[in-house]
């Protein structure tokens, strides 16, 4: 019975140290000091192995050093202990995702949303993968249960609107990138998507002034420069979108977009 004691004893002491190095690597971790993290995380490790919080934490130094692999097998060993945590599975989901691991990461995301229920950047890492996948059905439902659930955001409308357009349903995307657009009206890539497809749509001098807009916010877009280029052939402007083209070149000779779009013109 002493002998248990003690032993109990001495467990509880490592405990208490653990918790506090654990305290010290995360504020390494927080302030950007990765490897030095890691190397709290493996001492932790090395007195006791089956810390879940270490190696789950391990794990995201390893992330965000691109080492997606390590991640995905220190946190794998980390939800082995603590099955049901909802952070380390979605983070595991994550690793995956990074590693190419699709199947894996759909997997991952969805005993989240099983054991959480709603958790709005789970849904929305499983449309990603979704959409990754090809599965731009399912892909959408995804986004448009956080649109229909959740306080809108441009990210999420702006996913939905691109798995609308995958699916050739080009009015409804549309309709999604506006409002993407309206949340987030200083985001260019936004305005260039909403741009690009109205583009598509045949309305080119609607994707003209789009595309005029977005060159005010970043006039060294070469791709928007291209299109305004190809837009402004179509309604006649021959000497404007000679310009565009030009002005695409002058950042980088070699796009063929715009060499293409000088031949043409000549």
């Amino acid at each position: 019975m002493e002998e248990n004691l003690l032993v109990s004893a001495s467990r509880d002491k490592i405990w208490q140290s653990t918790d506090v190095a654990l305290q010290k690597a995360v504020a390494k971790h927080q302030s950007g000091e990765l490897a030095a993290a890691a190397r709290a995380y493996r001492a932790i490790l090395k007195r006791q192995p089956r810390h879940p919080d270490a190696l789950h934490l391990l794990g995201l130094t390893a992330h965000q050093t691109g080492d997606h692999v390590r991640a995905t097998r220190h946190i794998k060993e980390a939800v082995t202990l603590r099955p049901k945590e909802p952070l380390f599975l979605n983070n595991l989901g994550l690793a995956q995702y990074a590693a190419g691991k699709m199947t894996a990461a759909e997997s991952s995301f969805r005993r989240v949303l099983a054991i959480s229920g709603e958790n709005l950047p789970t849904r929305l890492h499983l449309g990603t993968v979704l959409a990754v996948q090809g599965r731009d059905e399912e892909a959408l439902a995804e986004f448009m249960a956080l649109i229909t659930d959740g306080q809108p955001e441009a990210l999420w409308h702006a996913k939905a609107g691109q798995a609308l357009r995958q699916l050739g349903r080009l009015e409804e995307a549309e309709a999604q990138f506006r409002s993407a657009s309206e949340l987030a009206p200083q985001d260019v890539e936004l305005l260039a998507s909403l741009a690009s497809l109205i583009q598509v749509r045949g309305r080119n001098r609607d994707a003209i002034e789009l595309y005029r807009r977005v060159l005010e916010m970043r006039p060294d877009y070469p791709d928007v420069l291209i299109n305004r280029g190809h837009c402004l052939i179509m309604v006649g402007e021959i000497e404007e979108s000679r310009e565009a083209y030009l002005a695409a070149l002058r950042l980088d000779g070699k796009l063929e977009g715009a060499i293409t779009g000088l031949v043409y013109l000549d």
